[in-house]
């Protein structure tokens, strides 16, 4: 058994995809033909994820028989986010979709969309694999179940989403209030649109201001009446955000 093992290891690792789809499929059919039965397969997971690795443009079955081998194996799951973060390719990118596809818990829903977030910002990922994990990031948002204000309060008090500024990818508002609420609020950093709405903050507190100064019209009512303004949109955008629920 360990002999078969360790051939279907090394079939793996010499394994070069052809242009011929179905030639590559037929191959991987036959290196994996029995491997469900083999003991300790778990030690084949770093062979299999490297091939994928090493051809990320093949097509290696749609998932195919490579795909089908690694979910039958108990804990493949760290192994592929090892993988998306060296080289993201379509097929790992299919396979965070089909785990997301079978869990509803909230904080392993977070942390694989996260996953796929990170495929967009990967130097290394193919378009076709940035595109792959585009429409699963908006497929499985609108498939996102919402969350209760007792919810949202759970996340919100988890010390672990704490550090100098807050982190929670399961948490959806871009804009929590902060660890002592008389603060005011501050931005969820594991929100795609957390730097977009920093951005728009600083805008709206000094937008105002700045215009009248390049307008020349100044005056210290006016630069008053600018601040006032801007913090009441502010307090009001944030306030809105901060304490909706979801559901």
């Amino acid at each position: 058994m360990t002999d078969r093992l360790e051939a279907t290891i090394a079939a793996l690792e010499a394994f070069e995809p052809t242009d011929d789809d179905a030639a590559n499929v037929h191959r991987l059919n036959e290196i994996f033909e029995g491997f469900r039965s083999l003991h300790n397969r778990e030690k084949a997971i770093p062979a299999m994820f490297s091939l994928l690795e090493r051809f990320p443009r093949a097509e290696l079955g749609n998932p195919g028989p490579l795909v089908h081998a690694l979910e039958t194996i108990v804990g493949y799951q760290s192994f592929l986010q090892e993988s998306l973060a060296k080289q993201p390719v379509d097929l790992t990118v299919w396979m965070v979709n089909r785990i997301l596809n079978a869990t509803s818990d909230r904080s392993a829903r977070g942390r694989w969309l996260e996953a796929l977030r990170r495929v967009l910002r990967h130097p290394g990922a193919t378009e076709s694999a940035r595109q792959s994990a585009r429409d699963f990031i908006e497929h499985q948002e609108k498939r996102e179940p919402g969350m209760t204000r007792d919810e949202l309060e759970r996340v919100w008090a988890t010390p672990g989403n704490w550090s100098l500024v807050y982190r929670c990818a399961e948490d959806p508002r871009v804009i929590v209030p902060r660890r002592r609420r008389w603060m005011g609020w501050t931005i969820n950093f594991a929100h795609p649109l957390a730097w977009p709405v920093l951005f728009l903050s600083v805008l709206i507190a000094v937008g105002p201001g700045l215009l009248l100064l390049f307008l020349r019209l100044a005056t210290p009512p006016l630069i008053l009446a600018a601040v006032a303004a801007s913090i009441a949109v502010l307090v009001a955008l944030s306030h809105w955000e901060a304490s909706r629920s979801r559901e």
